[in-house]
């Protein structure tokens, strides 16, 4: 994360703002994929699923220029209204 926001600091002095979220820190719910970062869904056995690419939501984030800085909790596959993960 320090490394992702050095570079969007870098960024924005050599070329301006990359778009309207350029360095706003932001969480994105263990239902959406974000490259290189485990995907679980809440899921115990896809604990350790690494993504290989990320979701739309995640790619128009960075593109935006969103400073990604982790992964917020769920419970099984999003399925209650609270989140009750046994993935604690």
């Amino acid at each position: 994360m320090r490394n992702d926001a050095a570079a969007l600091a870098a960024e924005l002095a050599s070329s301006g703002p990359r778009g309207p979220l350029h360095g706003v820190p932001y969480v994105i719910k263990d239902l959406d994929d974000v490259a290189g970062v485990p995907t679980s869904y809440g899921l115990p056995m896809l604990r350790d699923a690494v993504a290989t690419k990320s979701s739309v939501v995640a790619s128009r984030m960075a593109a935006a220029g969103g400073l990604f800085v982790g992964k917020s909790n769920t419970p099984e596959l999003g399925y209650q209204g609270v989140t009750l993960s046994r993935l604690r």
